[in-house]
Order: C-alpha cells, then structure tokens, then sequence
C-alpha cells in the first residue's frame, strides 16, 4: 500500500514493525477499513467474521471467490477455513488482476462474494 501512495512511509513502517494487516471492504463504492490486525491470521479469521455477518446461513445465495497475490497455497488453506465457518463448498480460488494486485502487493489474499439474487 505504501509503494501505491495509499499510504505514507512512516505508517507503512509502524504497520511492518507490529505486523499490522488491514482489512478493507468495498462498500457503495467506497472503500471501508474492517479492522486492523496483528498478523495475516487474525485478519482472515476478521474476514470470516464478516463474510459469516453479511451472509448469514444463507451463503448457497452468494457468489464467493478467494483472490490472491502469488500465494495460492495460502488461499487454498483460507478457502478450506472459509468452506468450514460457512458450510458451503463452491467457493472459487483466483489469482489477483494488475489493478488490484498493483495496490495490495504480493501476498495478499482477498474475499468476494455477490448475491446472486441482484
């Protein structure tokens, strides 16, 4: 995020030093700080929490898809947990695009899901 300019180099320093982990959502187009956590764990099980929040028992209703950057074994592992926290099993695994990828850097794992009801 630093080398994206969407955040500065003494934050980016604080944030390597604590194992700081963002966890943004996309809201209404505008993008929502979730939480900020201490380790890339703690900010999958918040992305969990949020997924199991939003969607309720009525995940079979969403469309979901597990993005990443680079580290697809790190997403199969996320993917297995997610299968498990909300009893659903077809959950897609993708690389991230240029775009997204350009900003959140190698290593990032990131969660989508869309109602198929719209």
């Amino acid at each position: 995020m630093k080398e994206g300019g969407r955040i500065g180099k003494a934050s980016a320093l604080v944030g390597e030093l604590l194992n700081l982990k963002p966890v943004l959502s996309l809201e209404n187009q505008v993008i929502v700080p979730i939480a900020k956590t201490r380790g890339k764990n703690k900010a999958l099980t918040a992305m969990i929490d949020k997924i199991k929040n939003d969607v309720g028992g009525d995940a079979n209703q969403y469309y979901i898809c597990i993005f990443h950057g680079g580290v697809e074994q790190e997403a199969l592992e996320f993917k297995k947990q997610l299968e498990e926290a909300i009893a659903i099993s077809n959950i897609e695994v993708m690389q991230l695009g240029i775009c997204i990828g350009l900003h959140t850097g190698p290593g990032s794992i990131g969660l989508c899901y869309l109602d198929k009801r719209i």
